[in-house]
C-alpha cells in the first residue's frame, strides 16, 4: 500500500488502467510581490489570487514581498493577472 492517499488513488487508476487525464496534483508556488506596503495590501492581494479556480490558500507579507499560493491547476500567469488586479506587480 503507498504511504499517501494520493498514492493509493493513483495506483487504483493504474490497476484499472483508468486514465490519469484531468487529475488535479496539489502545488505550493512561491512568487514576490512588488510595492506591498501594510496589511490592507495583503488583503489586497490574498483577495484577488483567491479568487482564482483552484486556488486553496493564499499567504502574502508585506515586509518581505512574499505570496504563497497553494491549490491545484492554477497557471503563473493568472495569480500574475491578479496580483495585477490587485495593484501591485510580480517580480
Amino acid at each position: 500500500m503507498p504511504d499517501t492517499l494520493w498514492g493509493y488513488i493513483v495506483e487504483v487508476v493504474q490497476e484499472n488502467h483508468v486514465p490519469i487525464q484531468g487529475a488535479f496534483i496539489m502545488a505550493t508556488k512561491n512568487y514576490t510581490v512588488e510595492g506591498m506596503t501594510c496589511g490592507h495590501c495583503e488583503m489586497s492581494v490574498q483577495e484577488e489570487v483567491g479568487e482564482i479556480a483552484g486556488v486553496t490558500s493564499v499567504n502574502a507579507d508585506h515586509n518581505t514581498g512574499a505570496v504563497t499560493v497553494e491549490g491545484a491547476d492554477f497557471t503563473d500567469e493568472q495569480v500574475s493577472a491578479a496580483v495585477a488586479e490587485a495593484g501591485y506587480k510580480l517580480v
